[in-house]
């Protein structure tokens, strides 16, 4: 893994519990979050550019840690 991908997804990931530290933790919920993060990344790929495609793979990243991390139940 490159240098500072793990710092890039650690602060994506602690962005997302400041903007959205009530989130409802149901399953349904995660995916419903993580299908529209996935559309934002297949948007950017097409529509944007290659930066802004990155910038929203990290937030669905962010969805997926904070369900492996136990924020959703």
């Amino acid at each position: 893994m490159k240098p500072g991908t793990i710092d890039s997804i650690v602060e994506h990931v602690r962005h997302a519990r400041a903007k959205h530290p009530e989130w409802r933790k149901t399953q349904d919920y995660v995916v419903s979050v993580a299908e529209l993060e996935w559309n934002e990344v297949r948007h950017a790929m097409a529509w944007e550019s290659r930066k802004r495609a990155k910038e929203e793979a990290l937030d669905l990243i962010a969805v997926l840690v904070r369900f492996i991390e136990g924020d959703a139940e």
